[in-house]
């Protein structure tokens, strides 16, 4: 870290276990960090209240609150802190709530990937500084965060193929090689293609190219590598192309199938020899820019078919494959906090809940025709219809509830309710499809999770909304009952007293 980022960043480490808070210290100090510890809530507030602390590593399990609380309570405090949650169990309940509730990232312990967590660290002092410029200077930052929120979000799958594929970025994207990224229409491969950039340190923005309006061999050499004066009628000027305005940067071909065949041709001779000339010169210019391209279309049967270049196919070093979000339904939740948390900040329109019931029909439905950006016009137009910022079943499209792998009763029916169907056999029991598959486990976590959170509400309706009269109801002491409302995000109504 203190090769990379100067001044080192400040890390508030809280973990109600001393070994791991000697640990971590030990070993981020080593690193360059400037760390602090705290072992409850009370000292971690005191500690950020006391040092200008860049990122807080908290325990998702402590004592007397949970990672989630404390860190509503420390942003509360200073809105620029980048908090990490670190959990034992990291099951998809812990990361969505996390993420959903603003973390930059969770994180399972004990730290196996030190290199990616490393990297985290990076990104998230890099944020923190960003943050605290803006607010000095009273500058909004531009909107290309979305795009880096969409691009963690993307390679941040719990699936075993997107982890697959972040290994696969972070081992080429130091690289001066060349990629072609496969993938269905909408999976994200421009993303991945920003991903591939940012990590690789090279400066400035990808250069997007979409082949498919290029046009003719002459127009797509002319716009890819420029033309001279005279080169063609009507070129009255110099004109400098995509290839070398993007020197240093990365290129990115989206829509390679589409090129034409005398292009193809021409970037083939440029890949393998790693230089090209302006229409009409003859001067021969480097390639410095990394080459990224991306299609839809299945390249090696059009290769076999004689409509693709073998040879351009081949010569692409390194070749990534982007999943259909159908293969990764476990990827759906953290995808959507993303997007919902995107259109609080650019449309205003606040999500903090989705009924479970959501995800399922998510994960049930194939996503076929626009995979991630389809997901994300589905939450745009829901958001719009939501009411006390919840996204329910109700707000879904038809064609999801049609085309979903579950029945309209299983979709709207009560959250943890399961049903029962008679056979020759006798009654057989139907669970919920966020249940089935899991470890008895998670599952037992999952259902207390979901009943515990409706029996609190039911407590606070009949108190009419007063925290201690919900308390005595519940015939647990009031700094229980606040405990429990902040570990299953359960609000008091808005207006109600609590005196």
């Amino acid at each position: 870290m203190s090769d990379v980022l100067q001044p080192p960043p400040r890390l508030l480490v809280v973990d109600d276990e001393e070994y791991v808070r000697r640990a971590m210290r030990r070993t981020l100090g080593r690193q360059g960090c400037d760390v602090v510890v705290a072992g409850d809530a009370d000292e971690a507030m005191e500690q950020v209240r006391t040092h200008e602390i860049d990122i807080c590593l908290l325990d998702m399990r402590l004592q007397d609150t949970t990672g989630v609380a404390l860190m509503k309570e420390l942003r509360a405090f200073d809105d620029t802190l980048q908090c990490v949650i670190f959990t034992g169990d990291a099951g998809p309940d812990v990361a969505y709530e996390a993420l959903a509730e603003g973390a930059a990232d969770y994180f399972e312990k004990p730290i196996q990937d030190w290199g990616r967590f490393l990297g985290l660290l990076r990104t998230a002092t890099r944020r923190r500084r960003e943050a605290l410029e803006d607010k000095a200077t009273g500058r909004k930052r531009s909107r290309s965060g979305a795009t880096a929120e969409l691009v963690e979000a993307l390679l941040k799958g719990r699936s075993p193929s997107m982890q697959a594929l972040r290994r696969e970025v972070g081992r080429l994207a130091p690289l001066s090689m060349s990629v072609l990224i496969l993938g269905p229409t909408g999976s994200g491969k421009s993303h991945l293609a920003r991903a591939i950039h940012a990590a690789s340190g090279r400066i400035g923005d990808v250069e997007m190219i979409n082949c498919a309006l290029l046009g003719d061999a002459n127009r797509a050499w002319s716009e890819l590598f420029g033309h001279e004066k005279g080169a063609y009628t009507g070129a009255h000027d110099r004109f400098i192309g995509r290839f070398e305005r993007a020197s240093g940067r990365t290129v990115f071909l989206d829509e390679i199938g589409e090129l034409p065949a005398e292009a193809q041709a021409t970037l083939l001779h440029v890949l393998e020899e790693g230089v090209y000339r302006r229409m009409g010169g003859d001067t021969d210019l480097a390639l410095s820019a990394r080459v990224v391209a991306a299609t839809n279309r299945d390249l090696y049967t059009a290769a076999g078919e004689g409509t693709f270049s073998d040879a351009l196919l081949s010569r692409f070093d390194m070749v990534l494959r982007v999943p259909a979000l159908s293969e990764r339904p476990e990827d759906i939740p953290l995808l959507t906090w993303y997007f919902l948390r995107d259109l609080e900040a650019t449309q205003g329109l606040a999500i903090k809940h989705v009924a479970p019931e959501v995800f399922e029909a998510f994960a049930a439905y194939d996503w076929a025709d626009g995979n991630i950006r389809e997901l994300r016009n589905v939450l745009k137009r829901m958001a719009v219809f939501a009411e006390d910022a919840t996204l329910t079943v109700d707000l879904l499209p038809p064609k999801i509830i049609q085309g979903s792998r579950v029945p309209r009763a299983a979709v709207v029916r009560e959250p943890g309710a399961a049903r029962v169907r008679g056979t020759d056999q006798g009654p057989v029991v139907e669970l919920p499809a966020r249940f089935q598959g899991l470890p008895y486990k998670d599952f037992k976590e999952s259902v207390v999770a979901e009943y515990t959170r409706s029996y609190l509400n039911w407590c606070l309706a009949e108190a009419g909304g007063n925290i201690t009269r919900a308390a005595d109801r519940a015939e647990i002491r009031r700094p229980n009952f606040k405990r429990l409302m902040n570990r299953y995000d359960v609000e008091a109504p808005r207006g109600d007293s609590d005196l």
